[in-house]
């Protein structure tokens, strides 16, 4: 042991000046950009590490493929704990800076060299030819999107969360000075990216799409090492399932990739898989693992829990027992769902106390409704899908693997139907899980029934329609971006986040206002409409403060960030009064006339009023 330590010392310490020295004269010679030159530096010093660590520190002269696969996963990790350590410590904790680089410099050898000792160079630990080529695969697809989506605008939603974790992480206090309907999860799984992005200096948005695919890419290798036990499923099939699979949760994403719909779709799919009859009985450790990891997609939204519900249900009607339902995996989603609860009382109680209760009387007006969420339900693209489902449930070949996918298509169905606002990506669960049924009809058929016709058509189908929406695209920010990018921070007052966030993130300006969008006035409007205050006097009081609540939301934010731009949205949706102004409902606050005669109108087409603010240099309009 003590001559492995000293051997690896110096091969790391070697292995540093390797890094310098090559991502130097990369840059001096080669004339790669800094980015790109400490990359090279970093493959650089893989290398002469793996080599010095396999023939010195621990004497292997020949680990093969294997050994250096591993030894690259050790080696990211170690750079993975590095940032880490290093945010934690620098940012979270406020310590300087000197001690958080001392506190990695003794954290990364130590977890680096556990890694080698126990798993790069245990003969007991050795990873199979097959996991391998299911790693290499897994990396390859989250590779191919990421450069398919890299440069790409992102959803709106997942734009704000960029925008309002960063706020979050900068000192403000979530459903305070930033306000979500949705509860803080989805803050959380949004840092990664912003932590990337700082570390890599790259575009926040960029990152988003690297953490999405390295997750896309882990799960995968999951199903697929789900898989490698199924005798029955032959290697070629394999690789073809494992593609299938990755087009299946990707492609009728495409332009709502990293939606929280679509986000649950890759962490439910190793719970899917080991769902399914063919892959055998699972241990319970096996089911836990999955389970939880499927638990961090299931939380982002409680509508979610219907998923594992309906599959519970079915396995339990099929196999004619409770058992399915009191499975280990069921109760792990139980402790990770009353756990969540928990968390959040704890440490966000102003979402239960504060956001709970107003959303509980008008986020329901936020979104389409009735016949709408119904007929949003039944583009072309849908209608194959529920004949493959039922084709599947009726079939007479039909088996438990199919049954257990059709159980979780009707999962994502009544996802869709439960949340009852028709937006699109909350179909995503449905075309997502009965896209994978398809491929997994291909791919464990022994001959061209009319299933298998039936299922590479709604395959070529699909994929042909959502490829031809193409990736997500935003009028609001494509057009208008370089003119609010002028002028620095910007508000808008619509009840439409795509009119907002994508626009401050495409132009790179502040956000000016503690919501997404106004989602509260809809509520209100509609609610007081609606409703005989006569009769109702309490519900309209309590719709008029949140009114209250709004406008002083607004106008406060206006004061604390002086937006430089404000944008009025002529055409809100969601409100029922055709007539609707946001400056007149504005104005109920005299404070927000005293604001605005600060602004002039610079800009005003069909949809869209842009204030500029009057400057002490330009108090006249451009």
């Amino acid at each position: 042991m003590p001559k492995q330590l000293l051997w690896f010392g110096a091969v790391g310490i070697t292995a540093t000046l390797v890094h310098i020295i090559a991502a130097l004269m990369s840059g001096k010679f080669l004339l790669f950009p800094a980015q790109l030159s400490n990359l090279f530096g970093f493959c650089c010093a893989v290398i002469f590490s793996y080599v010095g660590h396999s023939r010195f520190t621990f004497n292997e002269s020949s680990g093969g493929m294997d050994s250096f696969v591993r030894f690259s996963v050790s080696a990211i990790t170690g750079l993975m704990v590095s940032a880490l350590v290093t945010y934690m410590i620098f940012t979270v904790l406020e310590q300087p800076y000197f001690i958080a680089q001392v506190c990695a410099a003794v954290t990364v050898p130590i977890v680096s060299f556990a890694l080698l000792k126990t798993w790069v160079y245990n003969e007991k630990a050795t990873v199979s030819a097959d996991f391998t080529k299911g790693l290499l695969i897994a990396v390859a697809i989250g590779g191919l999107v990421l450069t398919v989506f890299w440069g790409r605008m992102i959803n709106h939603d997942t734009a704000w969360y960029l925008i309002a974790t960063r706020r979050w992480l900068e000192g403000a206090k979530l459903y305070v000075d930033v306000i979500e309907v949705n509860p803080p999860i989805n803050f959380y799984y949004t840092v990664p990216a912003l932590i990337a992005a700082d570390i890599l200096s790259i575009s926040e948005t960029n990152s988003q799409y690297l953490v999405f695919s390295a997750l896309l890419s882990f799960s995968l290798l999951w199903c697929w090492s789900i898989i490698l036990g199924v005798q029955s499923i032959v290697e070629t099939r394999r690789i073809i399932f494992i593609i299938g699979v990755a087009a299946a949760v990707v492609i009728p994403a495409t332009s709502n990739l990293v939606q929280r719909d679509h986000v649950l779709v890759i962490f439910m799919l190793p719970w899917l898989f080991g769902q399914l009859p063919i892959t055998g009985v699972h241990s319970t450790r096996s089911q836990i693992a999955r389970a939880s990891f499927g638990s961090l997609g299931m939380l982002l939204k409680p509508y979610f829990i219907v998923i594992p519900l309906i599959v519970s249900i079915w396995k339990a009607i099929s196999q004619r027992s409770f058992a399915p339902i009191f499975s280990a995996s069921n109760w792990t989603f139980l402790v990770f769902g009353l756990g969540y609860i928990g968390f959040v009382w704890l440490v966000h109680p102003e979402y239960l106390t504060y956001i709970v209760p107003i959303a509980n009387d008008i986020y329901g007006s936020v979104g389409h409704h009735g016949t709408e969420v119904l007929r949003r339900f039944f583009p072309m693209v849908t209608i194959p899908f529920s004949l493959l489902v039922i084709y599947t449930t009726l079939a007479p070949q039909r088996d438990g693997n199919t049954g257990v996918l059709v159980a979780a298509c009707l999962g994502g169905l009544a996802v869709y139907f439960t949340q009852a606002t028709g937006f699109q990506y909350q179909i995503v669960p449905f075309t997502a899980f009965a896209s994978v049924l398809a491929v997994w009809i291909v791919v464990v058929s022994t001959s061209l029934t009319r299933l298998v016709v039936s299922s590479l058509f709604v395959l070529c189908f699909c994929f042909t329609v959502f490829l031809n929406k193409g990736p997500y695209r935003n009028a609001m920010a494509t057009y208008y971006s370089d003119f609010v990018a002028k002028h620095g921070t910007v508000s808008v007052l619509t009840t439409h986040v795509s009119a907002g966030p994508p626009l401050a993130l495409a132009a790179d300006v502040t956000w000016g206002i503690r919501h997404s969008s106004q989602w509260l006035v809809p509520g209100v409007v509609n609610g007081l409409l609606n409703s005989d205050c006569e009769v109702q006097s309490e519900y309209c009081e309590r719709l008029r403060k949140i009114g209250e609540i709004a406008r002083d939301d607004v106008v406060l934010d206006i004061q604390q960030f002086t937006p430089s731009v404000i944008v009025v949205d002529k055409r809100s949706g969601y409100i029922n009064t055709p007539d609707f102004n946001w400056i007149s409902f504005m104005e109920q606050d005299n404070r927000f006339s005293l604001i605005m005669d600060s602004y002039v109108l610079e800009k005003s087409t069909g949809r869209f009023d842009f204030y500029l603010r009057l400057s002490d240099e330009n108090s006249a309009p451009h």
